[in-house]
């Protein structure tokens, strides 16, 4: 049973002038930051920064709950701040984790867009690359130690949603 970590960030808020590095589809691992590239992104860039307000961290949560059970995917944790969503889930079948991931992007969109009562605009970036969590020892780490760090909602496997 395939497990995977999706890292959804919020449209425009990880620039290539981002202090921790920032990524660049098609490169590996992290690039250093540059200040030049990131000014010039969020000059171009073409709607407005989105974020997840306070209200709206706790509804994203229960819609990435929804969306695993009516898929059929286990979702093991989940967890929204203001700037990103973090999904930790498992499916049965040998679905490719992109697919899954555009699922989640679409529909948390969506969500998002009418708890912020808003109308054409995005709400994540574009690309990332879901990541394979490789044992046991791994997803423990993810939601156990990892998401409740982020901040903002979480919900984890067998705790009641925590908004922190």
């Amino acid at each position: 049973m395939p497990v995977y970590h999706f890292v959804l960030h919020a449209y425009g808020t990880w620039h290539p002038d981002h202090p921790g590095g920032w990524h660049q589809h098609g490169e590996r691992g992290p690039m250093r930051p540059d200040v030049a590239l990131g000014r010039y992104r969020k000059k171009t860039q073409r709607w407005e920064t989105a974020g997840f307000a306070a209200y709206m961290r706790t509804p994203l949560v229960e819609m990435v709950l929804d969306i695993c059970r009516r898929r059929g995917w286990r979702c093991h944790a989940a967890a929204v701040n203001e700037t990103h969503v973090h999904i930790v889930a498992s499916w049965r079948d040998e679905m490719e984790a992109l697919r899954a991931q555009h699922a989640f992007k679409r529909l948390l969109g969506w969500r998002a867009a009418k708890l912020a009562g808003t109308e054409g605009r995005r709400w994540f970036s574009d690309g990332g690359i879901p990541k394979r969590v490789r044992d046991k020892e791994h997803l423990s780490y993810l939601v156990n130690i990892y998401l409740p760090g982020q901040g903002g909602a979480i919900w984890v496997e067998g705790w009641p949603c925590v908004v922190m």
